[in-house]
């Protein structure tokens, strides 16, 4: 086969891998898993500018940060989201493929090159990596270029033509060295593997290293050791976090057991986690799998040759991070070995094909070409019914991929500003410890049209409860939410079409019963002025609604059909507020119960479930406040009082008739505490 006619296939087969990677990136993988989850919120420190070698991914779990810190770059020009976190995955994914069909090309020939490269661009599991927010889809590209640059820089294959060592090649030997102890504590063994790969070459290789190579190799290493300064100065100080630390943690102890199932990963039942594989689902197809014994035997058969010994030596180095982790079959821990093992399919394919040129020598170049063909065929089949059908449909992969945030911020992205959305989520998402807050990590939008509110204890009826969409993160949601929000949540009408998450998105216009929910509170539900604003021959009784000062109003609430509680119970206040304009950033809202106006409460707590600077002129919002009654509180009748007050300074609101003051409370109805016996 001739440079062009291998350089063009390999052009081909790169295309056909990239269309593997970029299709659907948007929808596959179907949101984040736990472990992209921690890698997005670590991008997200170090775009804040908390870039440190080693950083704590939680419960005292250290990471390298390069990864995060070139992701925040990366972002910052191609966008934030679902697309933004995942093309850089792609990008490096292809740089590897180019890197393995060189190495290949150089270490076993034009046929080996093209054979690895079809099966690094079309196997599951190396598509799926390159379509994750993860740093282990680094690694390949890492372990890759550290070969390379071995197999370039010394005397390992023949060349056309001879060329002397330069500088150039001896420093990308060492940048590569030195970025791998920065990605991944597989790092540390691409080192490993670079030593004791340059000192056999130096001590045992037929073909002597000259002088003049061995300063260059000197070189190298001086390059490398000046790179990991940083490193080794991090790792003495954060030794828990440090990748030596978690190098050895990667292989507990040896146990026969989970040695053969991490070895039968590679061919029969592979990795259970449906977040990496579709379960039971081999790395290889039966038919790899035999070339890569193969390829295995010829290269242990020629151990003598220095492409052989490169390719051994690093499979001696890698293997045992693989195969002796106690989770058996784990495609994270193959992640190192994925170029090793396509190289040797690709030295499988061609020592096949040379026993296919002695043994039929009329129809070889035919039976190969139809061979590979086939396989190739059958392969992108294979995979890419798995992968874009299968594997995402899997309630097991929606499950751990937290798919339906994913499809919420597809869908929030489109439609945010279509109409007035509110998001039931406890204030505005800053982390992401919570499905609200992760989905707005995955929006493409910046700074969306969105409003937030605890659901569990409130709700904002927009514009007087005029249509409005009610978006709903968490599966239990719509179940955790107060009854009485509940009830106002299910007067509407759920939205239901493809690729938008069941019980999810609600539409709902109650601006009519909001109407006649408050008209009817004028007769249920009286309310009072406080008793030290009220003059002689004024009436105490208010009339709904009431305004405030800050321009809000209250609107009302929902009196308890049986006030009766014991000491140490909780008392639930339900009230109804209205915006009128501009109100404090800062409100909060009280609830007080006292056995004396004038005395001090003897029960209140301080709240608010909306973010008063998202609150809008005609807006409708309902507070629920759990008021704890103290255990030692004595039986007898206590008033509940409401207000409004500015944290930063605690001035309260004002309570307005007609205009003027007239206190800073209201007073809505009166509970009984009885002896311990008493119902609830």
């Amino acid at each position: 086969m001739s440079g062009r006619v291998s350089f063009a296939l390999a052009v081909v087969i790169l295309l056909a891998g990239m269309f593997f990677r970029f299709y659907q990136l948007l929808w596959l993988p179907p949101g984040l898993n736990a472990d992209e989850i921690t890698d997005v919120r670590l991008t997200e420190q170090a775009r804040s500018g908390n870039i440190t070698v080693f950083t704590d991914a939680g419960n005292g779990q250290g990471r390298e940060g390069l990864y995060h810190a070139v992701l925040a770059a990366v972002t910052t020009f191609t966008g934030r989201g679902l697309l933004g976190y995942h093309v850089f995955s792609v990008w490096v994914g292809m740089l590897s493929l180019s890197m393995i069909y060189a190495l290949g090309t150089r270490l076993f020939g034009r046929l080996a090159g093209l054979s690895s490269l079809v099966l690094m661009s079309f196997t599951f599991w190396p598509v799926l990596l390159s379509r994750q927010v993860s740093r282990e889809m680094l690694v390949p590209l890492v372990v890759t270029a550290v070969l390379l640059c071995l197999a370039v820089a010394l005397p390992v294959y023949r060349r056309r033509r001879r060329r002397g060592a330069n500088t150039t090649l001896f420093a990308a030997l060492g940048v590569a060295l030195g970025l791998a102890l920065y990605v991944h504590p597989v790092g540390l063994l691409a080192v490993l593997i670079g030593a004791v790969f340059i000192t056999y070459m130096i001590l045992f290789a037929r073909q002597k290293v000259s002088r003049r190579r061995v300063r260059y190799i000197t070189f190298s290493l001086l390059l490398l050791m000046i790179m990991a300064m940083p490193y080794l100065t991090s790792s003495i100080q954060l030794r828990s976090l440090s990748g030596a630390q978690r190098l050895f943690e990667l292989v507990p102890g040896i146990s026969l057991q989970d040695t053969l199932r991490g070895l039968g990963g590679f061919f029969f039942w592979g990795d259970t986690n449906p977040a990496r594989n579709i379960p039971g689902r081999p790395l290889l197809d039966p038919l790899a799998s035999l070339v890569l014994l193969v390829g295995i035997g010829a290269a242990l058969i020629g151990w003598r040759k220095t492409t052989h010994v490169l390719v051994l030596l690093s499979s001696v180095i890698l293997l045992p991070g693989a195969v002796l982790a106690n989770e058996g079959a784990n495609f994270q821990a193959y992640v190192p070995l994925l170029p090793l093992i396509a190289l040797y399919f690709g030295l499988g394919v061609d020592t096949l094909s040379d026993l296919a040129v002695r043994c039929v020598p009329r129809y070889s170049r035919s039976l190969t070409a139809l061979g590979f063909v086939v396989w190739m065929g059958g392969l992108m089949l294979w995979t890419g019914s798995d992968l874009f059908n299968r594997w995402p449909q899997r309630p097991d992969v929606q499950t751990a991929y937290n798919t339906r945030v994913a499809q919420l911020a597809r869908y929030l992205d489109a439609y945010a500003g279509d109409l007035q959305t509110v998001v039931c989520s406890d204030g505005v998402p800053n982390t992401l410890d919570g499905e609200a807050s992760l989905m707005l990590t995955l929006m493409s939008r910046r700074n969306p049209p969105l409003r937030y509110v605890d659901c569990a204890s409130g709700l904002v009826m927009t514009q007087g409860g005029a249509l409005q969409q009610i978006i709903l993160p968490g599966e239990q949601d719509l179940e955790n939410a107060h009854w009485r929000v509940r009830d106002w949540l299910l007067r509407g009408e759920w939205v239901e079409a493809e690729n938008i998450p069941t019980q999810a998105v609600l539409e709902m216009d109650v601006s009519t019963r909001l109407a006649d929910t408050i008209g009817r509170m004028n007769f249920v539900a009286p309310v009072t002025y406080a008793p030290e604003a009220s003059s002689a021959g004024e009436s105490d009784m208010a009339q709904i609604p009431v305004s405030l000062g800050g321009n809000l109003t209250f609107y009302g609430y929902s009196p308890e059909e049986s006030p009766i509680y014991r000491p140490g119970s909780i008392v639930t206040v339900v009230t109804y507020w209205r915006v009128d304009g501009i109100v404090p950033p800062d409100l909060l809202l009280f609830t007080h119960i006292q056995a004396d106006p004038a005395a001090q409460p003897i029960a209140q707590t301080d709240t608010i479930s909306v973010v008063p600077s998202q609150l809008e002129d005609r807006d409708v919002f309902m507070q629920i406040t759990y008021i704890p009654l103290p255990e030692t509180m004595p039986p007898g009748e206590y008033q509940i009082s409401v207000g409004a007050y500015q944290d930063t300074s605690d001035e309260r609101l004002s309570v307005l008739q007609d205009g003027r003051p007239r206190g800073d409370r209201l007073f809505l109805y009166r509970i009984t505490v009885a002896e311990q016996n008493a119902s609830n």
